[in-house]
């Protein structure tokens, strides 16, 4: 049956143009399993390579023998996290001789035939550290469960490539460098990017272009109250864990003086434009570009953002995504009674990966970009950070919840009760509540 796989695969690599019929069955199996976890390595790997045009793009360290028979380009640090990190990719605008903090790399296809040009992408790729998911595994659980959910056009978008082996290896002694010389945030200091699989992912690149658009973060979170908060709970979800988190001493007056006010993820698909610009404005002015504006474009902007998120496609885009969430876990983490148990297959432990599901939808970014070029639409927002989830979060989201719940952070009674000021719920509470109270 796995050799059937292989065979019906090299086959629709030159019939089909769009998903062929090895995709259609493993993808029935993941669906049905809600997981890629059981399927062999090397079929994880046909599977990503077939969803990629069928032409996998390589990767190749350059040298000045490669500028005018191939398009080179810079690699450059731009940022990390736990599990990854992301690459600027730019033409080559300068001699090799006078870089020193970026290397030079061109791309081909698998016949070594030169790309058109690479433009608004980012390279990301994945740390040798515990339960970083491998990027050929991004890509196959981004095509199979994130695409179907939202339209292209809302998503960061994912290609698996290919990476020659020395590329790993420059870029590993490139961030040994940036060690010794505190270039890196200290908890990143000694973190590598993995060398097993010499695979990498090109993202829609939606940093701000000087000039030409500003580009802002929200964490929608959770956009739903927990399936398990108590009846009558003061403070939803991501309220309740940022109090909890915040109790500390001087907590709250840190709060106050922070640059970014927090937000209720509820608030962000209430629909409420009052609430939105208060959001957007708080976001933007953070921005040295936006601040530039003029005050006429500034409030322009802000009104065009509000819109966007209250009545157009960005409030829809966080309603799809409030669905989701929905329907991936509609009865909490702790209805599941198996999670101290689980291994990592679903059948053990029956929701688990639907569950792991909801919670990357609850951990996601949302960019939103706003163009100043007189392009139309003028605002755009994409999904990204949609990551697969570990099963050995499993047990720590279990006790997170029961903190939160047993430490009186829903319901406002934690022993240093501050008052709630930012939830939604808190808000409508108070409203609701007699004026002697």
């Amino acid at each position: 049956m796995l050799i059937w796989f292989i065979v019906m695969n090299l086959q629709c690599r030159t019939s089909f143009n769009s998903l062929n019929v090895v995709n259609i069955i493993l993808c029935e199996f993941i669906n049905k399993n809600h997981s890629v976890k059981r399927l062999p390595r090397f079929l994880l790997l046909i599977m990503a390579y077939s969803w990629n045009d069928y032409r996998m793009t390589i990767c190749y360290l350059a040298s000045e023998d490669h500028i005018g028979k191939y398009q080179v380009y810079t690699l450059r640090y731009l940022a990390e996290g736990a599990a990854n990190i992301v690459l600027a990719i730019q033409p080559l605008l300068i001699p090799l001789t006078l870089w020193d903090d970026a290397f030079a790399v061109f791309f081909v296809d698998e016949e070594e035939n030169p790309l058109p040009l690479i433009e608004g992408k980012v390279l990301r790729l994945s740390k040798d550290v515990p339960n970083a998911p491998k990027c050929n595994v991004i890509s196959i659980h981004f095509e199979s469960k994130i695409k179907p959910m939202f339209d292209e056009k809302h998503l960061a978008a994912h290609e698996l490539i290919s990476l020659h082996d020395s590329v790993i290896e420059v870029l590993n002694s490139h961030l040994a460098e940036m060690d010794s010389s505190r270039k890196r945030p200290e908890s990143r200091v000694g973190t590598l990017v993995e060398t097993d699989e010499c695979k990498g992912l090109l993202i829609t690149d939606m940093s701000s272009q000087p000039g030409i658009s500003i580009t802002f973060e929200l964490k929608p979170k959770w956009l739903l109250q927990s399936p398990n908060a108590p009846p009558h709970a003061e403070r939803c979800r991501t309220c309740a864990t940022r109090a909890q988190r915040d109790s500390k001493a001087g907590a709250q007056s840190k709060l106050q003086n922070h640059p970014i006010r927090p937000i209720c993820p509820l608030a962000l698909v209430s629909g409420d434009y009052k609430t939105i610009v208060s959001i957007v404005s708080g976001r933007l002015c953070q921005k040295q570009a936006f601040k530039e504006k003029p005050l006429s474009a500034q409030v322009q902007v802000i009104n065009n953002v509000a819109e966007y998120l209250t009545t157009g496609p960005g409030f829809n885009l966080l309603k799809q995504l409030e669905k989701a969430q929905r329907q991936f876990d509609s009865t909490g983490i702790l209805s599941h009674q198996c999670l101290d148990d689980y291994d990592g297959e679903d059948h053990h432990c029956a929701g688990a990966e639907m569950l792991k599901l909801a919670m990357t939808l609850r951990d996601c970014s949302m960019f939103i970009r706003i163009y100043f070029d007189g392009r139309t639409p003028a605002v755009e927002a994409r999904l990204a950070d949609l990551d697969p989830k570990s099963g050995d979060k499993m047990k720590e989201w279990k006790w997170k919840e029961l903190a939160l719940i047993n430490g009186g952070w829903y319901m406002g009674k934690e022993s240093d009760r501050v008052p709630e000021t930012i939830c939604l719920m808190a808000q409508k509470r108070n409203k609701e509540l007699p004026w002697y109270f």
